[in-house]
């Protein structure tokens, strides 16, 4: 008489670990992605908005070369941004009905 039960069969502890681990590859793989476009995303904020304040406070405490410079750079910024239209990336994809 055979057994109802295969040896080609998974138990309950082997599926749940190959669900476990199918999930938990895909944290190591893309976790430091994520965490990487979150981190650019989050330096393109704050170099649009940062340097121009710390910049006028620099001028008006009389370091007038660490102004300039923030100044220069968050011009760099700005003009990047509109010059390779990196807003662009940004957007909502458009829905065509």
């Amino acid at each position: 008489m055979k057994s109802i039960v295969s040896a080609e069969m998974k138990t309950k502890k082997e599926g749940a670990l190959s669900g476990v681990w199918a999930v938990a590859w895909r944290s190591f793989v893309y976790m430091p992605l994520g965490f990487a476009v979150f981190f650019l995303l989050l330096c393109l904020v704050f170099a649009a908005i940062i340097p121009p304040i710390i910049g006028a406070e620099c001028l008006l405490m009389g370091f007038w070369w660490q102004g300039a410079a923030l100044f220069a750079f968050w011009f760099l910024v700005i003009w990047a941004w509109r010059c390779f239209r990196i807003g662009r990336f940004f957007e909502r994809p458009r829905y065509y009905v």
